[in-house]
């Protein structure tokens, strides 16, 4: 069995991964200057990855399949960081990231059965909805960090943003669950 070639695109996605436990451990040990640049790191990693992979038409399963690992790691990490541990970051609501997580196996799960069930493989394509709720919780963090990192605590603005995040993620969720079940009545 022959090993995928790793392309740089997909490298970029691997060191995204790999900035995850700092990104948690710099949130935990309130080193906000490490927080914020090594998150402003994933999220340029983020944006290159998918963008240089189309250029350089370096597209690969691989990935393709690390990409939205890395953006759930990195953001359900970020999210359980500011859930359960004591920072001296505003801390958001154990439900919130509860819902955010219920969510993510809710997809993987239906996924998981979709592929099961049928004998074509359903490939998930994002959705609008999907990126939007994706750039609200990018942004959330970014905020939160910053705000910490300038010891500007602007948490008014908190309730309102979580709200949002949980529209657009809740939305993107039923959206991909009608995507799964057209896939499954046709």
């Amino acid at each position: 069995m022959q090993l995928p070639v790793i392309t740089f695109p997909t490298w970029l996605t691997i060191v995204r991964i790999a900035l995850v436990p700092f990104i948690i451990a710099a949130i935990i040990h309130d080193q906000w200057t490490v927080a914020v640049l090594h998150f402003f790191i994933a999220v340029i990693t983020d944006f290159f990855d998918g963008f240089l992979a189309r250029r350089w038409k370096q597209e690969s399963a691989l990935g393709a399949a690390l990409d939205p690992l890395a953006d759930k790691l990195l953001m359900l990490g970020c999210f359980f960081t500011l859930a359960f541990v004591q920072t001296s970051a505003f801390q958001i609501p154990r439900w919130f990231f509860i819902v955010l997580l219920a969510k993510e196996l809710f997809l993987i799960i239906g996924f998981l059965i979709l592929n099961f069930l049928k004998k074509e493989p359903f490939i998930a394509q994002s959705t609008i909805l999907g990126k939007l709720a994706a750039c609200a919780q990018f942004l959330f963090v970014f905020i939160v960090l910053v705000g910490q990192f300038f010891n500007m605590h602007i948490t008014g603005m908190y309730p309102i943003s979580l709200f949002l995040i949980l529209v657009l993620t809740l939305s993107a969720l039923v959206q991909y669950l009608y995507s799964g079940y057209r896939f499954l009545v046709r």
